[in-house]
């Protein structure tokens, strides 16, 4: 269905494609720097947007720095501006059309999904980046042969139909360890595929197109025990849907990442599909919350995560089950808006000290 509305949306007049995130290109900018004066104004919600005038051009300002001695303003990829970089938001960034609806700093608006295919509705992979660069991507299967692509620094080329070694795999149901490590920790001599030795007396050997650190080798049974593959893959989706208090038919894209939020979604919608029947159709509100993430390194840092909530009571969720009269394409919102928060999580990050 999702492809038939995609195809359709070039045909048939009134219906509007866009994407929106929760992250913004900035730029840093001196107070001391700027002469001028700031722009004050508000959106359509009443929310205060400051700006000011840099490089001749009016730029949103976003937040300030730590120290308060900067501003961090929002441009564009086609300014060009040496030193700009992205940065999550605690709101939605939408489009000109959304934004006339619901403002400049959205933390949620109404959706509902045209399809009952989780797959098409938010197709999703898991990545692998090492120096920047992705080295991997997959969907989690760790069957053989396998549905991953890697790249294998011996040969240069991408190895197709490998099996994903080191996504979060406690979620997996199909023979992965609780640990969150990898059962692949065993390899014989005639299955190593390249070995590397650094300085600092660090031995590696290339299994699967993958660089794996080694506890022993055994020469009787040529047999490698390798080390446990600690969990390093980052989840991206695609959430495709409409917003429904738009004119017309308002087809958005938000693209997202993190393996929690990832497998969240994915929950909510099989709960959605469990408890209707379907998921196309069902009112529901996209919203941004704020998580925490606890790192040994880093110490404890915030940032932005969506998840989807349905506007609905538990009595009148039982009450339409029962029924079941989902016949009709879209739902009426109701009134209540029963909140159901997700759990908080803190994820503690572990040293990785794999150098790849």
């Amino acid at each position: 269905m999702i492809r038939g509305i995609e195809e359709k949306s070039k045909e048939v007049k009134g219906i509007v494609e866009g994407k929106i995130r929760i992250g913004v290109t900035v730029l840093k900018v001196t107070k001391a720097s700027y002469k001028g004066d700031i722009n004050h104004a508000t959106d359509i919600k009443g929310n205060k947007i400051d700006s000011i005038l840099y490089k001749n051009k009016l730029h949103e300002i976003i937040s300030e720095s730590a120290n308060k001695e900067s501003w961090f303003i929002h441009v564009s990829k086609e300014d060009n501006y040496p030193g700009a970089f992205m940065r999550s938001v605690p709101y939605f960034v939408l489009t000109p059309e959304l934004e006339k609806i619901y403002g400049k700093r959205a933390t949620q608006i109404k959706i509902a999904f045209v399809g009952d295919s989780i797959d098409e509705i938010m197709p999703s992979d898991n990545m692998k980046f090492s120096g920047g660069s992705l080295v991997c991507i997959g969907n989690g299967n760790i069957g053989f042969p396998g549905t991953a692509r890697r790249y294998n620094p011996l040969t240069t080329a991408w190895d197709n139909d490998i099996p994903c070694l080191c996504s979060h795999n406690k979620h997996y149901p199909n023979g992965w360890a609780e640990s969150g490590e990898s059962t692949i920790t065993t390899v014989h001599l005639d299955n190593i595929e390249g070995n590397r030795e650094y300085p600092t007396g660090n031995k590696q050997v290339l299994v699967l197109g993958a660089w794996r650190d080694f506890i022993s080798y055994d020469k009787d049974t040529k047999i490698f025990q390798l080390k446990s593959m600690k969990a390093s893959c980052s989840g991206r989706y695609t959430l495709k849907f409409v917003t429904t208090e738009s004119e017309g038919i308002n087809l958005v894209t938000f693209e997202g990442g993190g393996m929690e939020t990832l497998y969240q979604l994915q929950a909510t919608l099989n709960s959605i599909k469990g408890i209707f029947g379907k998921i196309s159709g069902i009112p529901l509100y996209l919203r941004v919350k704020m998580n925490k993430r606890k790192s040994k390194k880093f110490g404890t840092s915030v940032y932005p995560s969506v998840y989807l909530h349905l506007p609905y009571s538990v009595d009148e969720i039982m009450a339409m089950r029962l029924k079941r009269d989902m016949e009709t394409t879209m739902l009426p919102v109701h009134a209540a808006d029963t909140e159901i928060e997700p759990v908080d999580f803190i994820l503690e990050e572990e040293e990785n000290d794999n150098t790849d």
